[in-house]
């Protein structure tokens, strides 16, 4: 992906602005939710599972904010944290297209994602990147050989395999879509990852 000189000055400037409010030295784009995901009676739902559930999103944030990271939100929805006690606000930038978003992805210092389009664009720019699967295999829909990658494969000893492109099942859909939730032990792996800590156990969780 070849960005523009405007694009590239539009990212920039974003990631610029978010550290002088913020205070902080070190930026993370998070994009916690897939395509599948709905905001139903004030819940989020994602029935493909892909997504990070919105409880784990937001331990992640006061976890990651104390590690002197600001944080990005890419989503398409904003949110209410005003009840929540985190260290600095979130950062949510509206209406910007996926380009400018690669941009903003290439000047974070990381990346945290799912099965979405965020992590394409990481990897495009080549940035630093922790990201979460669970329904879905990493091996068809991320980068496991890629060095600057780390895949947090929740779904691993416990996935199915769900033939969505061909036929649904649902059985293994209502299987699949809890392997997502996370416990406060794993959400200090996803930052010990983001940190770059070094990893004691190749089993990933």
């Amino acid at each position: 992906m070849y960005l523009s000189k405007d694009e590239l000055l539009i990212g920039r400037k974003i990631i610029d602005q978010v550290k002088e409010k913020t205070k902080k030295e070190k930026t993370l784009v998070i994009q916690p939710f897939g395509r599948g995901m709905q905001h139903l009676d004030g819940a989020f739902v994602d029935n493909t599972g892909r997504s990070i559930e919105f409880k784990d999103f937001k331990a992640i944030i006061k976890k990651i904010q104390k590690h002197n990271y600001a944080v990005i939100s890419m989503a398409e929805m904003g949110f209410d944290f005003s009840d929540e006690k985190f260290d600095t606000d979130v950062a949510m930038p509206e209406q910007l297209n996926l380009r400018v978003w690669a941009a903003v992805i290439r000047y974070a210092t990381h990346f945290l994602g799912c099965d979405s389009v965020g992590q394409h664009l990481a990897y495009t720019m080549e940035t630093p990147s922790t990201i979460v699967t669970g329904p879905t295999f990493p091996i068809n829909i991320s980068y496991p050989e890629c060095e600057y990658f780390n895949i947090v494969d929740l779904g691993l000893h416990d996935r199915q395999y769900d033939p969505i492109r061909i036929m649904p099942d649902e059985t293994t859909s209502r299987h699949n879509e809890s392997l997502m939730s996370m416990t406060p032990e794993i959400h200090d792996y996803v930052i010990d990852r983001i940190l770059g800590k070094p990893l004691e156990d190749t089993d990933e969780e």
